[in-house]
């Protein structure tokens, strides 16, 4: 396995092959803003995208009051892949 900090590449020689796959980055949202009201979906993408950033990591504070066709088109809009956390409280906990 070989990785460059130039190009963001990995590369996984397979039986004399080399394949390169993207090293994809990602930032959580709250970074950019608190919620996820169709303005601050807009402004966490669009400042990750414009930051270099592939993956945005969508806070579930309250999963019920995610726009999730609105996400999903911006994210489009924008060209960027995400994932979703929850945090859970204490008595929540699966553990």
């Amino acid at each position: 396995t070989m990785s460059s900090d130039n190009d963001n590449i990995s590369c996984i020689e397979n039986q004399g092959k080399v394949k390169e796959i993207p090293n994809k980055l990602g930032i959580h949202a709250l970074v950019w803003t608190g919620g996820w009201s169709h303005e601050e979906c807009r402004k966490a993408i669009s400042l990750s995208k414009e930051t270099g950033y592939d993956i945005i990591e969508i806070p579930a504070l309250d999963p019920s009051k995610i726009d999730v066709a609105y996400t999903k088109m911006t994210l489009q809009e924008f060209q960027m892949k995400a994932t979703v956390s929850l945090g859970l409280s204490f008595d929540a906990d699966i553990n």
